[in-house]
């Protein structure tokens, strides 16, 4: 298993569509996609042991619709 660190998104794209969800709900027009971006902000939820905000995220995201 990698280290998350070094996760490459293209091998998980549903984690990536959750980072995404997570970042266009939180930084709207400031929202950053870029692969480098979802993984630092991957490795900061982590870190602040906040990985539940992604589920939150994709639940609003789905009530939206």
């Amino acid at each position: 298993m990698e280290n998350l660190e070094e996760i490459n998104l293209v091998l998980t794209p549903l984690t990536k569509e959750l980072l995404t969800n997570y970042i266009s709900l939180t930084y709207e027009d400031n929202a950053d996609y870029s692969d480098d971006s979802l993984r630092a902000e991957l490795m900061r939820l982590k870190n602040e042991n906040n990985l539940e905000q992604l589920f939150f995220a994709e639940m609003i995201a789905n009530n939206e619709e």
